[in-house]
């Protein structure tokens, strides 16, 4: 049997072919952080959670991811990223339960007021994180009912306890929540001097002055031209 020589060239270019195709699907691959169902009235409707994805949930919704799992409520607005071996979801609006196993450590969310996530050392018998996030344009609340989270503010924002306990301050310069505890982060108020700046009534052009206003501290009759005296103009049969 007589082999063509163009049979080599062909052989090969198909070799490159099914490695660029494995080598696409693979980086693919890399994107899908984990699943979402998504419970909708006419049954349940899973697809992959893509990094990058933004989505905003008309029902309620399961995330799973590896180390924790989502429940999102309707109305809510989220991305997932991925990030090494860290998933920031980044949560734009809405309410969040969460399960996190701390052991792996790859969950934490991202709003306009702060970051959570869990702490870089997992104390022992911490085996699981839970509790609930609200995020809306003016405020992130977080309560937390098991295990211990680590928040750190914007530069906008402050932290307080909702329930009145006191925070603990982390050797990274993040605040611990510890089980039971709740706290918010909203945006910091304006200081006092810049609202009294606001308030101040602006003052006029000097067109806008009424005749006769002082200007400069130096007051004036009414209808005094501007300018030196001998710069005015001299009148008929007068001297200068």
């Amino acid at each position: 049997m007589r082999v063509s020589k163009q049979y080599p060239f062909v052989l090969a270019l198909l070799l490159v072919v099914f490695a660029l195709l494995l080598g696409g699907s693979s980086v693919k691959a890399d994107t899908i952080l984990g699943k979402t169902a998504i419970y909708t009235s006419s049954g349940i409707q899973t697809y992959p959670l893509v990094s990058g994805d933004k989505m905003a949930f008309e029902y309620e919704a399961l995330i799973k991811v590896p180390g924790g799992t989502l429940i999102t409520d309707k109305g809510t607005v989220l991305e997932a990223l991925g990030e090494g071996e860290q998933i920031p979801f980044h949560v734009e609006k809405g309410n969040i339960h969460f399960r996190i196993l701390p052991e792996k450590a790859r969950i934490s969310f991202r709003t306009s007021q702060g970051e959570i996530s869990p702490p870089k050392a997992v104390a022992m018998g911490n085996s699981v994180i839970a509790g609930g996030i609200t995020v809306t344009d003016e405020y992130t609340k977080l309560e937390l009912n098991e295990g211990s989270l680590d928040v750190l503010t914007s530069d906008s924002s402050n932290i307080e306890s909702a329930n009145g306990d006191p925070l603990e301050t982390t050797f990274y310069g993040s605040t611990r929540i510890n089980a039971g505890q709740s706290i918010i982060l909203a945006k910091k108020p304006k200081p006092v001097a810049e609202e009294a700046d606001h308030e101040a009534s602006p003052v006029g052009a000097p067109e806008d002055r009424p005749p006769g206003h002082a200007k400069d501290g130096v007051g004036g009759p009414p209808d005094s031209p501007p300018g030196k005296p001998e710069d005015r103009p001299v009148k008929r049969g007068q001297d200068r």
